[in-house]
């Protein structure tokens, strides 16, 4: 049986082996997110890697990617696991949950506040041999732009093309944005006005005693604009002649699928404003469908609903070290939170 040590070193040390076992093992990540993640503005990742002291080779590695809350004005630093990768030779007998439990021992070490991680289900039991927690679970609500896709395969397309025209606007006027008159100004952020923080010092204010991902102007550019992973957008609610931002949205489109990775709004009309901007997006881009993960518990739920976002029934399990904290209960989930 193999024997390993677990070392945290500088990536850059094991750059060629990172994109190796990324190519392998976690096929479609760019490469350029190397270059990316060392320039996190929480903070550098922490790596570790698990060498076979036989053989002098890698056998798996894992990485802790910072990410910054806040409570009011104090800061809470979370770890956000991921890069969890154990090479072939390695699969029985490996390094798999002494990596895991480098990464929890990040805690101890007072480099992180928490750390977190969503395992797919084929992982959760090593995950909790680690130490790790299930918190709560995740939903994916669903809103529908139009009917035909979920029908087609029970009446045939034709059918589904006429029943979605007669039946969707009529569903649709169960939706709050549907009765909403957006007065001011949707627009995509203009990345180049360094000066602009997206309303974070309000909205630190206005959700007093809530756990909240940092939304810094140079945090989001980094977190969307630079991110090398995919067709990230943000885009800013603006009311008033000086044109205040009010809310905004990150979402990404895959085919068919709109996502909202972000969202945050200071009132109610922000939130009406936002779904229905967001829905028109869906549709110039012939999106039959928008997503959003979250938790059931998220403060802004009853807005989802209002404007007809329904449970999918898909869901995955968020699992956190320590297992206690008392700002858990107001960590309001989405696809940001995912990773850094």
């Amino acid at each position: 049986m193999a024997k390993f040590i677990i070392k945290s070193d500088d990536p850059i040390n094991y750059k060629k082996q990172i994109l190796k076992f990324w190519k392998d093992y976690l096929p479609g990540t760019s490469v350029d997110r190397f270059e990316w993640l060392l320039d996190n503005p929480a903070g550098p990742a922490v790596w570790f890697f698990a060498i076979d002291e036989d053989r002098g080779s890698l056998a798996g590695v894992i990485s802790v990617v910072p990410k910054g809350f806040f409570i009011d004005d104090a800061k809470v630093k979370a770890g956000v696991v991921g890069d969890f990768m154990i090479h072939d030779d390695y699969r029985v007998f490996g390094p798999a949950l002494k990596l895991l439990k480098a990464a929890v021992a990040t805690v101890e070490q007072g480099l992180f506040d928490f750390v977190y991680t969503l395992p797919n289900v084929q992982s959760e039991k090593l995950v909790s041999h680690a130490g790790f927690k299930p918190l709560r679970s995740l939903h994916y609500m669903v809103r529908p732009i139009c009917l035909n896709f979920l029908l087609e395969k029970y009446i045939g397309r034709s059918a589904a093309n006429l029943f979605d025209k007669i039946c969707m606007p009529s569903l649709n006027l169960f939706s709050r944005d549907s009765w909403f008159r957006a007065g001011g100004k949707f627009t995509k952020v203009d990345w180049s006005e360094y000066s602009r923080d997206l309303f974070w010092e309000n909205d630190k204010r206005f959700f007093g005693g809530a756990l909240v991902g940092g939304k810094s102007f140079d945090y989001l550019k980094w977190r969307y604009h630079l991110n090398p992973e995919g067709n990230l957008h943000v885009y800013a609610y603006e009311t008033g002649r000086n044109n205040k931002v009010q809310g905004f949205c990150a979402y990404s489109i895959d085919k068919d699928i709109l996502e909202i990775y972000d969202i945050d709004f200071l009132k109610c009309s922000n939130a009406n404003a936002l779904f229905k901007n967001i829905r028109k997006i869906a549709k110039l881009e012939k999106c039959k469908r928008v997503y959003i993960l979250t938790n059931l518990n998220n403060k802004y739920i009853s807005f989802f609903r209002k404007n007809l976002y329904f449970d999918s029934g898909k869901h995955c399990d968020v699992f956190v070290y320590p297992e206690s904290r008392e700002y858990y209960d107001q960590w309001d989930f989405f696809s940001s939170s995912r990773s850094s």
